[in-house]
């Protein structure tokens, strides 16, 4: 990605720049597959013939026992086309809608009704079916094999119908009517928040940062529908609460730079007040960290330079960039550490008491690494996930 030039480096950065070439002390940063299954549907349908089953059920007695099949055999769908009389009306059995042959009996002798019926009326019981259902299961078990996987067809294709119309309401009601709620906007307003803290951040204003909350929230969703993202219109919804929440929270970091530079407040003490500068009812936290001490720094340094609201994260973004450009140039991967290392320096030369005129001896070197929390922030914006 290009990145835009211009010929005005700030003070600030030239001098972290200028520091951090001729120091090569510390080079290192302490961070920063089964095969295709063939149709067999009509194999199912038109079973071989000659196929005989024997079926097993208790009777109210609780004995056992297979049940012969038919000794006449298999001669259901025995023609070979439509002139079939097995596919004749007047072969349609009402009682139940089992289908049978004028050419022979069902492929399968059935127990006695008695023993189907009891079976039924204990599983409808524990399954707790409705009365209606129990007739319908009931026909259906006196049907013939055949009969009873058309009908279990039927039903399949008739589920996926209601499925696929359900899905398509969903989807649609889902977007015409689709507003940030209210534990939408705290995730945002957090992971925001998080994301303008981290040190991996290379720009707070423009695409960048929009870019990465954006992906957050098309990973973690927060409660949107998943076919948001397809409606236009509904998507915009979602872009401009993400800008409205970057910018309300780079102000709010802005206010307690502007309050450090007139208060001259320490380094340690300031960035906790804008790690403390988090959105109402935000229950995530981060650490005071020395990248972040860092940032918080070079933040005090370009506000002296350009306080102005339009200038101020511009420049911001310039002076990052200008170092991370320089890093690449000379190929010094340490370069960016030791000039981020300078701004610590010269924030703590000028700014070394508290608002409580207690003088601060904080060792930045021990400070903690951050939450966890923050430091997966940290690691989707290294991956640009």
């Amino acid at each position: 990605m290009s990145r835009r030039k211009s010929n005005r480096v700030s003070a600030a950065t030239s001098a972290a720049l200028s520091a951090a070439s001729s120091r090569r002390g510390r080079s290192s940063e302490r961070r920063d597959g089964s095969p295709e299954r063939r149709d067999t549907s009509s194999d199912s349908i038109l079973p071989p013939r000659k196929r005989l089953r024997t079926l097993v059920i208790s009777d109210t007695d609780g004995d056992t026992g297979p049940v012969p099949p038919s000794s006449e055999g298999d001669t259901l769908f025995a023609g070979d086309g439509d002139d079939d009389p097995a596919w004749n009306d007047d072969n349609l059995q009402n009682s139940g809608g089992t289908l049978s042959s004028t050419a022979g009996p069902s492929t399968q002798a059935l127990p006695p009704r008695g023993a189907v019926s009891a079976f039924i009326k204990a599983h409808a019981t524990h399954l707790k079916l409705r009365a209606e259902d129990v007739k319908k299961l009931e026909v259906f078990a006196c049907d013939d094999p055949n009969t009873r996987q058309l009908k279990l067809y039927a039903s399949h294709l008739l589920l996926l119908e209601n499925l696929e119309a359900i899905k398509l309401n969903f989807g649609a009601t889902a977007k015409d009517e689709w507003k940030a709620s209210a534990d939408f906007l705290t995730n945002l307003k957090g992971y925001g928040y998080g994301i303008l803290l981290s040190p991996s951040l290379s720009a707070y204003v423009g695409k960048i940062a929009k870019t990465h909350l954006e992906n957050i929230v098309k990973k973690k969703r927060f409660g949107i529908p998943n076919e948001l993202e397809d409606d236009l219109s509904a998507w915009g919804k979602v872009m401009r609460a993400i800008e409205d929440v970057l910018s309300n929270q780079r102000s709010a970091i802005k206010k307690v730079i502007c309050e450090g530079v007139e208060k001259k407040t320490e380094l340690y003490t300031l960035t906790r007040k804008v790690v403390d500068a988090r959105p109402k009812g935000c229950t995530f936290k981060t650490e005071v960290t020395i990248q972040l001490c860092a940032r918080v720094a070079l933040m005090r340094q370009i506000f002296c330079e350009s306080p102005e609201d339009k200038a101020y994260w511009p420049a911001v973004d310039k002076s990052l960039d200008d170092i991370r450009t320089a890093a690449e140039e000379k190929a010094d991967k340490s370069l960016t550490r030791r000039a981020m290392m300078y701004f610590i320096e010269e924030d703590r030369s000028q700014y070394t008491v508290c608002e409580d005129g207690v003088k601060v001896v904080e060792a930045l070197e021990e400070l903690s690494v951050g939450t966890a929390w923050q430091q997966d922030i940290d690691t989707q914006l290294d991956e640009g996930i």
